[in-house]
């Protein structure tokens, strides 16, 4: 971990992290910035005078009058030209963030005039800030974060604004507040929160997102939407008594995709995998919530061809003895006390490829549905069968 000392400003590498409680963490819009190489050859007392040394200046002030001698800042930080330093920043971000003292988040694009402004917190009006990938993962890490405009006047602390970033970010007060731990959300409440954001590269959608999971990633810049499927194969691959929230989502209703830039899409002939291909799809699943039924046949298991549940045979065969076209797959989460249920297709003769269909929609609850996974008591006592459920790749 690299440290920017915050009277001589200059950079100092910990190769053991230091303690909890030692250091500062900016937050902020990346606009054009000094870099780690800019400051290698240039101290920054030297360089040219612009609002990117205005804002490490001002955050190493704020820093000294708190009596912290050290600042992390992602711009001077992190030296990207090493593919082996960018991925254990990437994979340790947020843990720099929760273990920093104070994180300082900085809106230079909002002016403090008496008490909390209509540009800063109003919906629709909010700081560029609120929109950007990586400051939800900053946002939900930091255990001590102090808001300031761009004078660096002090607007308020997250305890203080919780109320009005809750509102903002759709993020439950209590989340903010420090009243309920992250890992009670469930992960399709926490990609709600993602829904709608951008980063400056695509891939950034996906990998702002490892702290917030706890899950590893090698960043793979190339890989484009590909990253998003990744990381939930990550989540899907680390998750025990896992929650299956993450399959209960829908295909925007604008059908444009506004993490990558409002790319349309629409999933071909309404079928697609159970992996989503953006957050966008989890717009309006904050209010899932997870269960712990047992589904009849037990779990499922990632394979490279896709997702295998087991099911019973008496659920995927007609009592004719013909195998059904389509099935109900019930997940073990509900909404307003209701099982969430998704339609599959089958897209080849045997349970090798099915696909996921009415994409645009959750399928009806379980319990206004008959024939449904989890309401059949005799499941348990008969033979199952494995379907794998395949995963398109792009989007």
């Amino acid at each position: 971990m690299r440290l920017l000392h915050t009277s001589s400003y200059t950079l100092k590498e910990f190769f053991d992290e230091p303690p909890p409680g030692q250091y500062a963490i900016l937050s902020h819009r990346w606009r054009d910035e000094i870099k780690y190489d800019d400051l290698r050859r240039t101290p920054l007392m030297n360089q040219a005078a612009s609002a990117s040394k205005d804002k490490l200046m001002g955050a190493c002030e704020q820093a000294r009058q708190d009596h912290l001698q050290w600042l992390w800042a992602d711009t001077v930080c992190i030296d990207k030209s090493s593919s082996q330093e960018l991925s254990t920043a990437l994979n340790s971000m947020f843990k720099y963030y929760q273990n920093a003292t104070c994180c300082y988040t900085f809106l230079d694009d909002v002016v403090k005039s008496g008490g909390v402004g209509k540009s800063t917190f109003n919906a629709g009006e909010a700081s560029e800030w609120f929109s950007r990938g990586w400051t939800l993962q900053e946002l939900l890490a930091s255990r001590h974060m102090k808001v300031y405009d761009r004078e660096w006047k002090l607007i308020g602390t997250k305890a203080e604004l919780a109320s009005q970033l809750s509102q903002i970010t759709k993020i439950g007060i209590d989340y903010l507040a420090g009243r309920a731990q992250l890992e009670q959300a469930s992960i399709a409440c926490k990609l709600s929160w993602m829904a709608g954001r951008r980063t400056g590269k695509v891939e950034d959608i996906a990998y702002s997102l490892i702290g917030i999971f706890r899950v590893f990633m090698t960043p793979q810049y190339g890989e484009g939407t590909n990253a998003f499927i990744r990381l939930q194969e990550a989540i899907l691959k680390s998750s025990t008594g896992f929650d299956e929230t993450l399959f209960a989502w829908t295909a925007p209703q604008d059908g444009k995709l506004q993490c990558y830039g409002g790319q349309p899409w629409t999933p071909p002939n309404d079928r697609w995998g159970l992996l989503a291909p953006s957050p966008d799809c989890f717009k309006d699943s904050g209010d899932l919530v997870r269960n712990f039924k047992t589904r009849p046949g037990g779990g499922f298991q990632l394979t490279h061809q896709g997702v295998i549940f087991e099911l019973p045979y008496m659920d995927t065969r007609s009592k004719w003895g013909y195998d059904f076209k389509d099935i109900s797959l019930a997940l073990k989460c509900s909404r307003g006390g209701l099982q969430i249920v998704l339609e599959l297709w089958r897209a080849s003769k045997d349970d090798v490829a099915w696909e996921r269909m009415q994409c645009s929609s959750l399928g009806k609850p379980a319990k206004e549905k008959k024939g449904s996974l989890l309401i059949n008591d005799k499941a348990n006592q008969i033979l199952a069968r494995q379907i794998t459920v395949s995963q398109p790749r792009q989007p």
